[in-house]
């Protein structure tokens, strides 16, 4: 029998100070001893999880993170799993409309790069940046890889 536990970083598994209390490291450290697959599950970048997923003994070839909001699975030993990233084809059209729209845009890469292709970075693409430390790189769609 297969159990598994899908934790979200924010609000379940960290406190109001984002820090994972000691009861919590006792509970998954008891789950991952009896066999139950803890998987990170969360909107942020593998980067961004990799702190805590260190200091909970997440780690190795059966055990996973869902990144990105579920665009991306890996195991913890940082082997991509299925992937679903936003398309050339499709960042071009997501790139003209925040342009047109004077909105901030931005992807994240399956190294956890944020990429955007304007010039004037919003404020809050550096703070997600710094938050999940990772880089950001300003990339024109002629720039990316093709579909």
């Amino acid at each position: 029998m297969l159990s598994v536990t899908w934790e979200t970083p924010n609000g379940t598994l960290l406190n109001s100070a984002s820090k994972i209390l000691p009861s919590t490291k006792k509970a998954v450290k008891k789950a991952l001893d009896n066999g139950v697959k803890v998987v990170i599950c969360s909107g942020r970048p593998l980067a961004g999880l990799r702190p805590y997923m260190d200091e909970l003994g997440i780690k190795g070839k059966d055990q996973y993170a869902v990144t990105l909001n579920g665009a991306i699975v890996r195991n913890a030993d940082d082997e991509i799993l299925p992937k679903d990233l936003v398309s050339n084809r499709d960042y071009r059209r997501l790139t003209a409309f925040a342009k047109e729209n004077h909105v901030p845009f931005n992807v994240v890469d399956s190294d956890s790069k944020i990429i955007t292709a304007d010039h004037d970075v919003d404020f809050m693409e550096l703070v997600q940046s710094w938050e999940n430390k990772a880089g950001m790189l300003i990339r024109q769609p002629d720039e990316m890889p093709d579909d």
